[in-house]
């Protein structure tokens, strides 16, 4: 393996290993506290997952197309069979990291507004269930 290869990597890996660390404890926090207080504003906890997933998708953009760009490298005949799946697999789990990233972000954001916090309660259900099949059951499928 070429040297700055090996040096890509290594940031890489601690940069996953730092991010998958800071999700778990902000996690964990935000338990802490929805449990022990009263009054945990839930603002916190959406402006958290919001970020964690934006993050989460630009993290995992990068390192499925530095893998696709490595495979390209160092396996052509692979690539060039494969090209389509791996591109959509990967666009496809960012997209949908992204999306719930922006949903999250949206709910902290227009929390003050009224007719979206009316519009929002009214189909909650069906809101959780669009989420669930777009950002969470949907990457299964990639």
């Amino acid at each position: 393996m070429h040297k700055n290869a090996r040096r890509n990597t290594k940031i890489l890996d601690i940069l996953i290993t730092t991010l998958i660390l800071a999700i778990i404890i902000t996690t964990v926090v935000f338990l802490y506290l929805a449990i022990s207080e009263d009054n945990f504003d839930l603002r916190i906890a959406e402006a958290g997952t919001g970020i964690t997933y934006s993050v989460l998708c630009v993290a995992f953009g990068i390192t499925g197309f530095l893998s696709i760009s490595k495979l390209k490298f160092y396996f052509p005949d692979f690539y060039k069979e494969n090209r389509c799946t791996l591109l959509f697999a990967v666009t496809g789990q960012s997209l949908s990291l992204m999306f719930r990233g922006v949903i999250d972000s949206l709910r902290f954001i227009e929390r003050e507004n009224k007719d979206f916090n009316k519009t929002f309660f009214a189909y909650i259900n069906l809101f959780n269930v669009l989420i669930l099949i777009c950002c969470d059951l949907t990457p299964l499928i990639f």
